[in-house]
């Protein structure tokens, strides 16, 4: 065996503990939202009115870290009860791009749109994407590193329920997900924690009328170019057993 080899392989168990210390420092230093309980149900309509939502945590604080661009506002509240997890998007957009035909769930691709993705045990394979847009349409699929997606999995009509309005400012999306399904997925650990990224893409029209887009996430992943789909975008959801 050359030296070039043994170098290598001497070298290899470090890379591989550097490559593991790398991904937990994604993890620990992730931000915490807190999800306060319930306990009634909220019904799902779309438009975020149900006096319950002043109960939850609202969360603003989201970025563009690839754009100087000062964005429209975005806010995300979660609930749950003993049954499922509620959440509520609102976000502020002058100009909804939503295209494409109602029914086709891959036009959500090209439009505006608010996501959720969610960890399966603290890892990314496999991991569960929510990309919802202004026109109810609903994009769920499961995804592996790096960036493999199965477009063809859903989640199970009766674990989900997503709605979402259309104002002269805006729009909203609401959704209950039950939690029988977050836990037989993995997403929802034994201690009522699960890790979760929370984005927007903002559809506009840049340069010669085309449409561009502005990615806007929760948790900046301190990373070169726009990507969602790596460890570094994910934050804590704790379930906390107070009640508000």
């Amino acid at each position: 065996m050359g030296l070039i080899k043994i170098i290598r392989f001497a070298l290899l168990p470090f890379f591989v503990q550097f490559t593991v210390i790398q991904y937990a420092l994604a993890q620990d230093t992730t931000k915490l939202y807190q999800v306060y309980r319930i306990t009634d149900s909220i019904e799902v309509n779309g438009k975020g009115d149900a006096a319950l939502w002043e109960k939850a945590a609202l969360l603003t604080d989201f970025k563009l870290p690839w754009s100087n661009y000062i964005t429209t506002p975005t806010s995300f509240r979660a609930l749950w009860n003993d049954e499922s997890l509620y959440f509520l998007y609102n976000v502020i957009d002058h100009d909804i791009v939503a295209p494409g035909p109602i029914d086709n769930e891959r036009s959500v691709m090209n439009s505006d749109r608010v996501e959720i993705f969610f960890m399966v045990k603290g890892g990314l394979d496999p991991y569960y994407c929510l990309e919802m847009d202004p026109s109810g349409r609903i994009l769920d699929y499961e995804a592996r590193t790096y960036r493999k997606f199965d477009l063809y999995w859903e989640w199970p009509n009766t674990d989900l329920t997503i709605r979402t309005s259309m104002q002269e400012n805006g729009y909203t999306v609401e959704g209950e997900i039950k939690l029988a399904s977050l836990r037989l997925m993995g997403i929802l650990d034994e201690d009522d924690t699960m890790m979760a990224g929370l984005y927007r893409g903002d559809y506009y029209q840049g340069n010669n009328q085309k449409t561009a887009v502005r990615w806007i996430t929760w948790i900046d992943p301190k990373i070169e170019k726009p990507d969602f789909h790596v460890p570094s975008t994910f934050g804590t959801f704790k379930l906390l057993r107070e009640t508000r």
